[in-house]
């Protein structure tokens, strides 16, 4: 199955405004001399979407974008395929969404055009497309349920130029300097797609270190598609981790299990840390500009201070009222499976204790490695040998400013290990609009002048404003 607007399915060329409105009416198409392949249709890849679909508009030349995704836009968050039941509070406020910050710096006198139109596909023009923001902006602006997050981001797949190939990721190789990505569909051959770079954006579920699969014993990614089965529970449910990963989980099994029952959160942390939501910490994620300035220790430190091994402000809250939560001190080393309990190990202080429990759900993140298992041992020797585990921590501070890794062509951008090399808003919601900056500036060639229709524009009204 492919995605496509539906201007394109009828035919009409790309080079149409189409969804904003006509300032520019028509353009001359030209072909994309390169292409871009994205693995994953969430957030990041619409960003990236999103902002070439604004950039071809005003003229510029763009690579094509194709999104490899197996199972449907945006599924991460609605719900039906694990990660989450759709039904939890976004951690990130919504207006940081796809354009934000909405400050591109980098599309020399065309800054103030991408920024305005960016902003046609945001979270308050979707609720305007759906008639929901006055009621939005009187109750104070919520923090949206991850499948309504999710709706917006299909959304705005509507209103982009995207091509969106439903087909599973098997094996990505290096065949003639370009990137081959072989997919598979059910009941069909496979098929290859190639790219001058990839983008790999998503993450994969932490596997529980037990010997063989249990029916009790679930992942961040599995517990979401087993939640019904704690309704009503009434026994003892450890949960394994310190990050937002646990804190969502945790959540959403005190407003599912009995009263009676005994929710156990295991931390190697002296206590459930609350994420930090000053203008100072957040003003780091959405703009990074001095991030390297800071030394190494420094950058990690602020991170596990902020995003790793915390609970967002929303997940205490609530976790704050439930009376059957209980933190547990300890790094968890072990599961056992003993007659009809789970056995947890866990270790502090060079000292081990055992626990048992009925249920256990490890919630310690997600692999942002997670591509690696698909890479050709022999076309990407050099990349499976730098995401070794002796490796892993050295490359993840050889990311660029384009996130990509340094000295590998062709390119190769992980967003998701950006966060200590580049800022700490790259692997999750926090500067999207920037994200796609840095992608795209190193396929994107500035048109030789600017369309006249676009110098009538309100937005080179404020760009002249700001020369």
């Amino acid at each position: 199955m492919r995605y496509l607007p539906a201007r394109v399915e009828a035919g009409l060329n790309f080079a149409s405004i189409g969804s904003f409105g006509g300032h520019f009416g028509m353009l001359p198409a030209v072909a994309p001399e390169r292409t871009l392949i994205v693995v994953g249709a969430g957030p990041k890849a619409l960003a990236i979407a999103a902002k070439r679909h604004v950039l071809r508009q005003l003229g510029w030349r763009v690579p094509k974008i194709l999104v490899i995704e197996k199972d449907e836009i945006a599924a991460n968050w609605c719900g039906r395929f694990g990660f989450t039941d759709g039904h939890q509070h976004l951690g990130t406020p919504p207006h940081k969404d796809i354009g934000f910050p909405y400050d591109s710096v980098c599309w020399t006198g065309f800054e103030a055009a991408v920024n305005g139109y960016m902003f046609n596909l945001s979270w308050q023009n979707y609720l305007i497309a759906q008639g929901g923001y006055a009621k939005w902006v009187d109750r104070g602006r919520p923090a949206p349920l991850h499948g309504e997050w999710g709706r917006y981001l299909q959304w705005v797949a509507q209103k982009v130029d995207v091509f969106v190939e439903i087909a599973c990721a098997k094996k990505i190789s290096i065949r003639e300097g370009k990137w081959r990505v072989q997919c598979s569909k059910e009941g069909e051959k496979k098929t290859s797609f190639e790219g001058d770079g990839i983008v790999i954006t998503g993450l994969g579920a932490s596997s529980p270190p037990i010997n063989k699969r249990h029916p009790r014993v679930m992942n961040g990614l599995t517990f979401w598609q087993n939640i019904e089965s704690f309704r009503g529970f009434k026994g003892t449910v450890a949960i394994v981790g310190g990050g937002e990963t646990a804190a969502s989980i945790a959540v959403a099994l005190v407003q599912a299990v009995s009263p009676s029952a005994i929710v156990q959160i295991f931390t190697s942390h002296a206590s459930i840390y609350s994420r930090g939501e000053s203008f100072f910490e957040n003003q780091r994620y959405t703009d990074p500009h001095d991030w390297t300035d800071l030394t190494i220790a420094d950058r990690e430190q602020f991170i596990d201070r902020t995003d790793r091994g915390v609970f967002s402000v929303h997940a205490n809250s609530v976790l704050d009222r439930a009376e059957n939560v209980r933190p547990m001190l300890g790094k968890a080393t072990k599961i056992e499976s003993v007659a009809e309990a789970l056995v947890l190990h866990v270790e502090y202080a060079g000292s081990q204790r055992k626990f048992a429990v009925d249920r256990l759900i490890w919630a310690t993140g997600f692999n942002p490695l997670w591509f690696v298992k698909l890479l050709d041992e022999s076309s990407c020797a050099p990349l499976v040998e730098a995401f070794s585990d002796d490796n892993r921590r050295s490359t993840s501070r050889r990311i660029t400013s384009d996130l990509s890794v340094a000295a590998f062509t062709p390119k190769l951008h992980i967003p998701m290990l950006a966060n200590t090399s580049q800022g700490p808003g790259f692997p999750n919601l926090s500067c999207l609009g920037l994200l796609s900056d840095r992608i795209l500036e190193s396929y994107a060639t500035a048109p030789v002048s600017r369309p006249k229709s676009m110098r009538d524009t309100p937005w080179s009204a404020v760009q002249s404003a700001r020369e």
